[in-house]
């Protein structure tokens, strides 16, 4: 991966980790992948776009296999997002509230924060927030731009001390439901937002440490100037919008 650009997004937290699940909704996930969009048809990659710039989306929307229990930790470490990244500062681990967060700043910057919540039908569900912005070859920079409710990718303003770099800046979340009988984390057919309304602006996925709902940090995408809080209210097995 190319060098990363210190990450100018600074999102205000919701307090809540989601550990117990409300009681108010009976929405299964088959009915929101029927009325949300899969980023895998509405956008496709070249071989050469992903060559040159490996999306965070594509690296961890597949099966992972869990091992050791049920909990942060394992649900982390079945990713493998330390191998890849490394932690040169320290993860947050709260085990209690079923937490995750790790942020880095300096010569380069990338934020993680993840959470898990028991759902009214039972299934563990588990979410990973991701705010990235990296350096790529100004030729890299071509056909990567996508936006959709959940996931995003936007192309910056060339490096100042080198026109042939770019900055890549890629936020979003996925969405995994825990299957016990095999112990695997499985990508969920459609991200379990409802009613997210369209917007120029980037979005900045914020789960919580204790509590059940998801805030929202919206921004300008070349000013980076949070404009707008919002609330995805969890319902028991999906989020509502909540302007």
């Amino acid at each position: 991966m190319k060098k990363i650009l210190t990450l100018v997004v600074l999102c205000g937290m919701l307090a809540g980790c989601a550990n117990q699940a409300s009681n108010n909704t009976t929405q299964s996930n088959d009915q929101v992948a029927e009325s949300s969009s899969a980023i895998d048809e509405a956008d496709e990659v070249t071989g050469e776009d992903k060559y040159e710039y490996q999306y965070f989306y594509e690296q961890y929307n597949k099966p992972f296999k869990v091992s050791g229990g049920i909990g942060i930790e394992q649900f982390i470490s079945a990713l493998g997002i330390e191998g890849e990244y490394g932690w040169s500062t320290d993860p947050t681990f709260d085990k209690i509230n079923g937490y995750f967060e790790y942020s880095e700043e300096g010569d380069g910057a990338y934020r993680l924060k993840a959470s898990y919540w028991n759902r009214t039908d039972g299934k563990k569900m588990f979410i990973l927030c991701f705010n990235i912005s990296e350096w790529a070859e100004a030729s890299a920079c071509a056909g990567v731009e996508r936006v959709t409710d959940w996931y995003e990718v936007r192309v910056g303003h060339p490096n100042p001390e080198s026109k042939e770099s770019c900055v890549i800046r890629e936020s979003g979340v996925v969405a995994y439901l825990y299957n016990a009988e095999t112990e695997t984390l499985e990508p969920m057919m459609a991200r379990p937002f409802n009613n997210i309304p369209a917007t120029s602006d980037m979005m900045s996925f914020c789960p919580p440490q204790k509590g059940k709902d998801i805030e929202i940090c919206q921004y300008g995408v070349d000013e980076f100037e949070e404009s707008e809080y919002h609330t995805l209210k969890f319902n028991g097995q999906t989020f509502d919008y909540v302007k």
